[in-house]
């Protein structure tokens, strides 16, 4: 079974569901259910979608020394995750709060507290290197240099840089440089999609994947000299849409690792997103893989 290790932030989720935006000032209402805690964060959401989807996962964190990141830690072990990749660095682990409205729109707030100032120690990472296919780094400032290690380590290397303006963004651009595979958003980008995947392709990226929210998602392949536009596939009403462009990540690679080709890991995964987007939270509302590989061959 392939192995994929995912180098990402991982934090405790707090939802509340709201209503509607903007919120009108109560000094106390209450909300049955409609607030929930879980773990959370880009590298956590991404791992735990993998294991659903039945991928050995092997997690690289930075948490804190607090009782926080003291209780993470098992209730991550607990979903088949490898933890020996997590290390507690901080005094206090990160947080995150997620408003949630109608029609799946979403605020969120984050509090990182020191994971931007913080250095993985690549010792332990080349152990964890040993054991891995494919490596996912995220674009929190350490996971960079633990992408670095493992191309020069001959492994694949996969990013999401997010809603960048441009390839040229500053921050992003070292991350987009070191890998093989990109995911991206046309969210906030100054510059077509098409071009945006060309200037990569120079840069050494082989496959490219812009998430375009309800228009679905665009990919470029390299090695073909292709760019195609899959459409979006919900596969009920959106309720948030807090995490689609990791569930997008998590249900190509998933896929990818395992054989299938870029466009056929794509079009999978547009179902996996179109499904967990039904449910509040980044983690609530992911396919199993017999279930995904039902829905998405048809079989319905």
């Amino acid at each position: 079974m392939p192995r994929i290790l995912v180098a990402g932030n991982v934090n405790l989720e707090t939802s509340v569901l709201v209503g509607q935006f903007p919120i009108e000032y109560a000094k106390s209402r209450f909300i049955p259910h409609g607030v929930s805690d879980n773990p959370a964060g880009v590298g956590w959401n991404i791992a735990l979608a993998l294991r659903t989807l039945e991928i050995d996962v092997e997690l690289a964190a930075i948490l804190g020394r607090d009782a926080l990141g003291q209780s993470l830690i098992p209730e991550i072990a607990s979903h088949g995750i490898a933890t020996g990749g997590i290390v507690q660095a901080m005094d206090d682990s990160p947080r995150s709060v997620i408003l949630v409205g109608e029609e799946g729109r979403a605020a969120a707030f984050s509090d990182l507290k020191d994971a931007l100032a913080q250095t993985y120690p690549l010792d332990d990472f080349d152990a964890l290197l040993d054991r891995v296919d494919h490596v996912h780094a995220t674009n929190i400032e350490w996971a960079l240099a633990l992408g670095r290690r493992a191309k020069e380590r001959g492994k694949r290397v996969s990013t999401d840089v997010q809603a960048i303006p441009s390839v040229d963004d500053a921050y992003n651009r070292r991350f987009i440089e070191i890998a093989d595979v990109v995911f991206f958003s046309d969210e906030n980008l100054e510059q077509d999609a098409e071009s945006a995947i060309q200037t990569m392709w120079n840069r050494g990226v082989q496959i490219a994947i812009c998430g375009c929210g309800a228009d679905g998602a665009m990919l470029g392949v390299r090695e073909s000299q292709t760019i195609a536009t899959l459409p979006a596939t919900p596969t009920r009403p959106v309720v948030s849409t807090i995490g689609a462009g990791d569930s997008l990540v998590s249900g190509f690679l998933s896929g990818f690792v395992s054989g299938l080709t870029p466009r056929d890991a794509l079009a999978r995964a547009q179902y996996f997103a179109g499904h967990m987007i039904g449910e509040p939270g980044a983690t609530r509302g992911f396919l199993k893989k017999d279930e995904l590989d039902r829905i998405s061959s048809g079989q319905v």
